[in-house]
């Protein structure tokens, strides 16, 4: 079993904690993490975007795409589209992408929010052990953006 650090944007991260956002999709226009690293069973890490970690789940099952053509995308899209939870804009950024990996998740659980060093820019980080948590993080005692109730 690997693990895994997935960075992802609040929007997406609270869809995943939340339940709605069961698959994660990563698509790109070259083979790079998670495409080829991440197997069933591998846990991952949910780090936002410039934020703390606040989650784990589990990959339930993988199934990775090459040599994709916009036709392709199209059927991911509508196949899968509803529990990617992607907007429109997500699909039409990535119409030259010829790489897909697609991430049933499970398990997924929040965690007690903690800061790691990070500072490259890569999405997704195949981690060398499990992700540790040295400290919490909430240094004002106010609710972060992910524990604040959406209207």
């Amino acid at each position: 079993m690997r693990h895994h650090l997935a960075i992802l944007l609040p929007r997406y991260l609270r869809l995943i904690l939340s339940g709605h956002k069961t698959v994660e999709c990563r698509i790109a226009r070259r083979p790079i993490p998670p495409h080829g690293t991440i197997d069933p069973d591998d846990m991952i890490r949910l780090k936002q975007s410039g934020g703390p970690v606040y989650g784990v789940a589990q990959a339930a099952r993988v199934k990775t795409y090459d040599d994709l053509d916009a036709a392709d995308l199209q059927r991911l899209r509508r196949k899968n589209g509803r529990a990617i939870c992607a907007e429109a804009g997500f699909w039409q950024a990535h119409r030259r992408a010829r790489y897909a990996t697609l991430i049933w998740l499970k398990d997924v659980r929040p965690l007690p929010p903690f800061r790691i060093e990070k500072t490259d820019r890569p999405p997704w980080v195949v981690l060398p052990g499990p992700l540790v948590p040295r400290f919490p993080y909430n240094p004002s005692g106010k609710p972060s953006l992910l524990e604040v109730p959406r209207p």
